[in-house]
């Protein structure tokens, strides 16, 4: 582009006229009209007091006005009637400098530049050249003419240059100031449109990307209102939303649930309690709809001083992975109950017979803490023979139930029962029926029957311990809980763990103790998360013990551990307005439902229900529960249980125990 091409671009505008400029310049032209139409006696009054023909100059400063009027109802481009007001401002110049002759002829030429200076608000460079071109063919022609109408004195031509000179220099100026006032303000609202088209474009393109990426996209501010952005599949998932909403409100036809968390959450944020990474993480994260699942992250946006602006919300359609992690967990599920069963057969259909019993109550009426209990035990049952999506299902209700403060409902049982149905769908694969009752023996049950017939036992005593086989030996089932003792230990990293199983030919009725034996898992699952400690502590040991003791059988479970902290204990059994002065109302305390001395509850225990399943099992059976523990030196449970009247068997020596479980009890209770 030529210098000339680029002084024309400079001084004629583009040709589009904005509805802004339009109306801008409407208003600017009606109040030089007025501005003008002023004159008409100021002009009369200046050739009054210079004696110039006070008449005259109205007329004359009438028919000045008369142009601009008239401009005004014949152009209709607005850019051309402000043109005309340059040259009326120039007339006007013209008309003041003949009517005020006089001693101040001179000093009336400054209206001229004071007319150009103003005329830059028209935001129109050809305006001022207009009214400079006018001004400088007025002053030639007159001062060639008659040049006393223009100066008080005869004048030379340099006089009418220097003017000339300074009309340029003002005019340049004022085309300058003219064309900057019309770009950066007059012509605004073209930038801005230019802008924004270029910002429609970016969000085209970018919601081109949103609508082609299978994961939903919400924008929202500070406050929890949705911005007007969104993907596309958020409004196919969901809805359409609707900018100003809060994200409660939108997800709130879905899951009203999830909406009052959301609102907790973004109260907590916008409040700045917790750190801003801990506030977002606990946003709820997962949501269902019309059986997809979904997962919610959230990613903080600053400003430019690092205060939050936005939060961008990221919604991932996660039913097919949840699928594909529940069929690998019901495969890793399947080969668990595989294991067991080719290991322990019996043990397995045992255990399956008592959880399906244990479900059966779950859908019969029954009062809150035998549904706490039943469901606390399958949890544990369920964990300790490889069921464990039926042990998630159980903690799951059981925090649900917590947080809600209130009893098990309808909807929490049918979980639990649901868990159980499907899991043991795939584990009746493995068998058509269950095995018919056999007869367990062990070396040292051949070598008590040879010594007592090789000894001349009576007869009486030979047939019982002939009858005792049909009973359950009592060391396999502390072998199945000394299995899961080592499993739990080891995650919860405090194994190894030394167990010590004393057992010598006890043998219990199956049908009659299998209630015990599925609430003694609760002792050790206790023992474990309450009582070891970690092995670079201590080595860590359990005893397993049972003793036929005249006409009851007296079962030991005992570890080395940190003791019962006996305060804590009266600490929750005050809070719940139990007795707590004395032994006996603290071990009675112990195994009050809900009463626990952890703050926080685990898969593993801290709800206060394992030891009362524990103590309503054995009162059950005509027992008592003895307690003794003192700190740092570990805990025994102790649970005597009436025997049937045909199985009695002379007293035991005291049970043996392991190293460092030798200790006399600080606490004992029946």
């Amino acid at each position: 582009m030529s210098k000339l091409e680029t002084l024309a671009a400079a001084i004629v505008l583009p040709p589009e006229i904005t509805d802004f400029e339009r109306i801008y310049l409407a208003r600017m032209n009606r109040v030089a009209l007025f501005f003008f139409a002023a004159h008409v006696p100021v002009f009369a009054v200046v050739a009054f007091l210079n004696g110039t023909g006070p008449l005259l100059a109205a007329g004359l400063t009438l028919l000045g006005v008369a142009g601009p009027f008239l401009a005004q109802r014949a152009l209709t481009n607005p850019r051309h009637v402000s043109m005309v007001f340059g040259v009326t401002a120039m007339f006007m110049g013209a008309l003041l400098v003949h009517f005020g002759r006089g001693m101040w002829t001179i000093e009336m030429h400054f209206y001229f530049f004071v007319a150009l200076a103003l005329l830059v608000v028209f935001a129109n460079p050809l305006v001022i050249i207009t009214a400079a071109v006018t001004v400088a063919v007025h002053h030639l022609v007159l001062w060639y003419v008659a040049p006393q109408t223009i100066f008080n004195y005869d004048a030379p031509v340099s006089s009418v240059l220097l003017h000339a000179l300074f009309v340029v220099l003002e005019s340049v100026a004022a085309c300058f100031v003219s064309r900057s006032f019309f770009d950066n303000v007059i012509g605004l609202e073209r930038i801005v449109r230019a802008r924004t088209a270029d910002l429609h474009g970016k969000n085209r393109e970018m919601r081109l990307v949103f609508d082609h990426v299978q994961q939903g996209f919400l924008t929202v501010d500070a406050q929890g209102r949705l911005a007007a952005q969104h993907s596309r599949v958020v409004a196919q998932w969901f809805a359409v939303p609707v900018a100003g909403q809060t994200l409660s409100q939108f997800f709130a036809p879905f899951d009203a649930r999830f909406a009052q968390w959301l609102d907790l959450g973004w109260d907590t944020l916008k409040d700045d309690i917790f750190p801003r990474e801990l506030a977002l993480a606990q946003m709820p994260a997962s949501l269902s709809r019309e059986g997809r699942s979904y997962e919610l992250s959230y990613q903080p946006i600053d400003d430019a001083k690092g205060a939050l602006e936005q939060v961008l919300v990221l919604i991932t359609d996660v039913t097919e992975r949840r699928a594909r992690e529940a069929a690998d967990l019901a495969q890793r599920e399947t080969l668990q109950v595989f294991e067991r069963l080719m290991r322990d057969r019996v043990g397995f259909l045992e255990f399956f017979a008592e959880g399906r019993e244990q479900v059966a109550q779950l859908g019969q009426p029954n009062t809150d803490e035998t549904i706490k209990r039943l469901v606390h035990t399958l949890k544990g049952n369920t964990a300790l023979f490889g069921m464990s999506s039926v042990a998630d299902a159980c903690h799951a209700v059981e925090s649900r139930v917590a947080d809600r403060g209130d009893a098990f409902t309808e909807e929490d049982r049918h979980e639990v029962v649901s868990a159980w149905q499907t899991a043991s769908g795939r584990v009746l694969r493995f068998f058509e029926q269950e095995v018919s009752p056999t007869i367990e023996l062990d070396e040292a049950d051949y070598l008590a029957i040879v010594h007592a017939i090789d000894h001349g036992a009576p007869r009486l005593d030979v047939l019982q311990m002939i009858e005792s086989w049909r009973h359950e030996p009592v060391s396999r089932r502390f072998e199945r809980l000394a299995e899961q003792a080592s499993g739990i230990a080891g995650k919860e990293g405090k194994g190894p763990v030394k167990i010590t199983i004393d057992a010598p030919s006890v043998r219990l009725p199956r049908e009659q103790f299998a209630r015990l034996w599925s609430t003694a898992v609760h002792l050790v699952r206790n023992a474990v998360d309450h009582g070891l400690l970690p092995s670079s502590d201590r080595p860590p040991q359990l005893l397993f013990s049972a003793r036929i003791r005249g006409q009851e059988v007296e079962l030991r479970f005992a570890d080395n551990g940190r003791g019962i902290d006996w305060d804590g204990v009266a600490a929750a059994a005050r809070q719940r307005q139990l007795p707590s002065e004395g032994n006996a109302a603290l071990v009675e305390a112990l195994f009050h439902d809900g009463l626990s001395t952890r703050g926080e509850a685990t898969a593993l225990s801290g709800r206060g229900v394992g030891l009362s399943a524990v103590k309503h099992a054995v009162s059950s059976l005509g027992g008592r529960v003895e307690v003794e523990s003192q700190p740092g030196a570990g805990t025994t449970f102790i649970l005597r249980v009436p025997l049937p009247r045909q199985q009695t068997s002379r007293p035991d020596e005291p049970a043996a125990r392991p190293a460092g479980l030798d200790r006399g009890p600080e606490r004992s209770a029946a």
